[in-house]
């Protein structure tokens, strides 16, 4: 009795934590908006002065003391935003994107480096969802017996997609190692048991975690072999049903795990039709059936998930695209139904769909495209 008191208080401890951060933001939308488009105005300005640093410096006196007091002012705001950034990171993407659109470019690259910093700096990595916990020392080790520390060092030298990354890298010896960690990570996502929530998030986060390893760009004998066993055995897993999960923590991971899919092998696809089919029908198997939805949720911060999930993954997946994809968003877009009885087509369902498009047209090989033309014009 003694230890499930103890887990459902760690876990409401965790929701409350980020339900109080959230409440936050929505209380203080109009603050955030007028603190982030100063701070976007300062951040624009450093970098402004920075590239004319050698020029600004015969300005005077004057102008540097008056050029000194603004950036403690916006580093204390930065800080402000900072803190709550570390609690629900994904929280407050979402808002300053939503409030400033391109103007939060600047702060968002700030917040993510000086959490990346932090990380480095710091043996508590992030969970997926915001929160910060503690590891046991035995969780931190790489199975390849690499130390902490390094794995934190490899974590933060990896590509910006992992940049958030819960825990370091997961690097499998053998090909059998791998199915085994596979294998594990199935039987978990298919837990029902709404209890058993924090399980299927680390589920999830080991799944980045091997993605992260180079699972799809190991250079080794078993590379190909393991790159299509990954596929094969993701296509098994309930993943598309972590999207319609009902906490932000799961459908946030979720959507990190497919993106991280999608970019790490955009390379190997071009050469392999066998792997482009299977990623292809993957893909777009938890777009129509998972992210799609979610773009539909009541709750705003995971509808932004979903909205962001399409556009990323059309942004990251490389030339060769999701061509079977395309007709399915333009239907979005127009409002199309299979079945003529259902409701019309959600607004964020369109405009994630517009989104995803939009990425797709900037990002995919123009064949791609070619059979979809009378679509594309009417959406």
């Amino acid at each position: 009795g003694g230890d499930s008191s103890m887990m459902m208080d760690e876990e409401e401890l965790s929701m409350r934590r980020e339900t109080a951060a959230l409440n936050g933001l929505q209380d203080m939308r109009d603050v955030l908006m007028n603190v982030g488009l100063r701070c976007s105005q300062i951040l624009i300005e450093d970098a402004a002065t920075a590239a004319t640093d050698a020029a600004s410096a015969a300005s005077g006196i004057a102008d540097n003391d008056e050029r000194n007091i603004t950036p403690s002012i916006g580093r204390n705001m930065l800080g402000a935003i900072q803190d709550i950034y570390d609690i629900a990171a994904f929280a407050v993407e979402s808002q300053l994107e939503s409030l400033l659109d391109e103007r939060a470019i600047p702060i968002l690259s700030r917040l993510s480096r000086e959490s990346t910093n932090q990380a480095g700096m710091k043996p508590s990595p992030r969970r997926a969802g915001g929160s910060n916990e503690d590891y046991d020392s035995d969780d931190m080790e790489l199975e390849n017996g690499e130390s902490t520390e390094l794995a934190l060092k490899e974590a933060c030298t990896l590509p910006p997609l992992y940049a958030n990354i819960a825990k370091p890298p997961v690097i499998p010896t053998t090909t059998k190692d791998l199915e085994d960690m596979l294998v594990g990570i199935h039987e978990t996502l298919a837990t029902t048991d709404a209890e058993l929530w924090d399980d299927r998030l680390d589920a999830l986060v080991d799944l980045e975690r091997i993605l992260a390893g180079g699972v799809a760009s190991s250079s080794s004998t078993t590379g190909h072999e393991a790159r299509h066993l990954f596929v094969e055995r993701v296509r098994r897993m309930s993943l598309g049903e972590q999207f319609t999960d009902l906490r932000s923590q799961i459908t946030h991971q979720a959507c990190r795990v497919v993106i991280a899919l999608a970019y790490e092998y955009r390379t190997y696809v071009t050469d392999d039709a066998q792997l482009n089919r299977d990623v292809s029908h993957l893909v777009e198997l938890l777009v129509q059936g998972g992210i799609l939805n979610l773009c539909k949720s009541g709750t705003r911060l995971m509808a932004n998930q979903g909205m962001r999930c399409l556009q990323s993954l059309a942004a990251v997946c490389g030339p060769v695209g999701y061509p079977r994809s395309v007709p399915k968003f333009c239907d979005e877009i127009m409002g199309k139904r299979v079945h003529k009885n259902r409701n019309k087509v959600h607004k964020n369902r369109k405009r994630g769909s517009v989104m995803a498009l939009t990425a797709a047209l900037r990002t995919w090989d123009p064949g791609c495209f070619a059979r979809h033309l009378d679509q594309l014009t009417q959406a």
